[in-house]
This record gives structure tokens, C-alpha cells and sequence, in this order.
């Protein structure tokens, strides 16, 4: 004999799943966050010796090897923040003339406010950046969050949550290997041309994970189904 089927879940019950699911997420990657920007602001000695070593480690090499620095110098060049923010807005432009407004006013929200978002961290942490004398870009500003990875991590999930709905899984999962690829050599790229610590790139993307899901579930709560 074949089983009953279940009972259906309604729009609704699957809205408040996802939802739910969204916010505990969110609250995990808020804990960690926080942990990490704790830790910067009363420089942890254990995380600072870590980020000393790494940044020093990085910056001995690539001075040595120019071919390798100039190479990451053009990834962080084609991974810096207005480029993302110019393209998430192309492409927002294109969902308006489609008459998806209000996805295409998520998208412009969720990129550009990402950078803002990073703008006031690195007011309120006011962390500075590795030694000048070691550094093999120009760089302003305070040092965590990066805003290369801030920005690019963030417009990368985006468009693989985006994209993830509307492909076969595997061309899904190529796109967010190659998202998460991406969003992993901007990371680097500020280090290799230490610019950066390594706890401002993980600070960034925890800090643009919280951003995203946030993001999302106010979103998702806009589309909130009737029933």
C-alpha cells in the first residue's frame, strides 16, 4: 500500500520557514561578527601576531616576486568596489526595464549599502593599516572591513542567489564555486598588497554575510505571501 500524502504546507507556512531559517542564520553570523570585531578593537594579542605574521610573511614575498604582485595589483584594480557597484547597477537598470522593480531596487540597496555599511565599521573600529613602508598599493582610510572584499562578496552571493533559482543545479553550482573563487582572490589581493590584515578580510565577508541575509529577509518579509 502506498502512503497518504502529507499534509501541504501553505505559501505562508513556507514563507515563515524560510524565514525563520534566514534569521537564525543571521543571528549566528551577527555572534561571529562580533566576536571578530571584539577582538580587533582591544587587539587581541594571539589575532594581532597572527595578522603581524601573515601580513609580514606576504609582504616579503610578493616584494621579492613583481610579476606575482602585479598580477594580484590587477585583481584588486578589477575587484575594487565602484566596479561591482557599477555593474549591480546595470544590472538593476535591465530588471526596471523589465518591470521587476522591486528586485531591481533590492539589488542597488543591497550593493551600494554594503559599501556604506563598511564605510561606518571602519569609523567605529578606526583600526589602522599595516606599515606604510611594507604596502605595494596606495590605499586611504582605515583598514577593517576591507571594502574590496566587503563589496565583492557581497554583489558575488547576490547574484548566485539571484541566478541559483533560474539554473540546473550544476550550472548553480559552478556559478557559486566561481562566485566564492572571486570573492576569495579580492580577499587575497588586498593582503598580498598588504593593505589589509587577514581578520579585516574575514571581518568583511561576516560582515557582508550579515548585510546579505538581512537584506534578504527584509525582502522577503515585502513579498510576504497571503496565506
Amino acid at each position: 500500500m502506498s502512503r497518504p500524502p502529507g499534509p501541504r504546507t501553505t505559501p505562508l507556512e513556507r514563507f515563515t520557514a524560510r524565514l525563520t531559517l534566514a534569521g537564525a542564520a543571521l543571528v549566528v553570523v551577527i555572534v561571529v561578527f562580533g566576536v571578530v570585531i571584539a577582538l580587533v578593537r582591544t587587539k587581541w594579542a594571539p589575532l594581532n601576531r597572527l595578522d603581524v605574521r601573515i601580513s609580514d610573511d606576504l609582504s616579503h614575498y610578493f616584494s621579492r616576486h613583481p610579476g606575482w604582485a602585479g598580477f594580484w595589483r590587477g585583481v584588486t584594480n578589477a575587484g575594487q568596489p565602484l566596479v561591482f557597484e557599477v555593474l549591480s547597477t546595470v544590472a538593476a537598470a535591465l530588471m526596471w526595464r523589465a518591470h521587476q522593480r522591486r528586485l531591481a531596487l533590492f539589488t542597488v540597496v543591497t550593493v551600494w549599502g554594503a559599501g556604506l555599511i563598511g564605510s561606518l565599521t571602519k569609523l567605529l573600529v578606526g583600526r589602522a593599516r599595516p606599515p606604510v613602508a611594507m604596502r605595494l598599493v596606495h590605499a586611504n582610510g582605515a583598514s577593517f572591513p576591507s571594502g574590496h572584499a566587503l563589496t565583492s562578496s557581497v554583489a558575488l552571493a547576490l547574484l548566485v542567489v539571484l541566478a541559483w533559482p533560474r539554473l540546473s543545479r550544476p550550472w548553480a553550482v559552478a556559478l557559486a564555486v566561481g562566485a566564492a573563487l572571486v570573492a576569495a582572490a579580492v580577499g587575497f589581493s588586498r593582503m598580498a598588497l598588504d593593505v589589509h590584515y587577514l581578520s579585516d578580510i574575514v571581518g568583511a565577508w561576516l560582515l557582508g554575510a550579515t548585510w546579505l541575509l538581512a537584506m534578504i529577509g527584509a525582502f522577503r518579509v515585502a513579498r510576504r505571501p497571503e496565506s
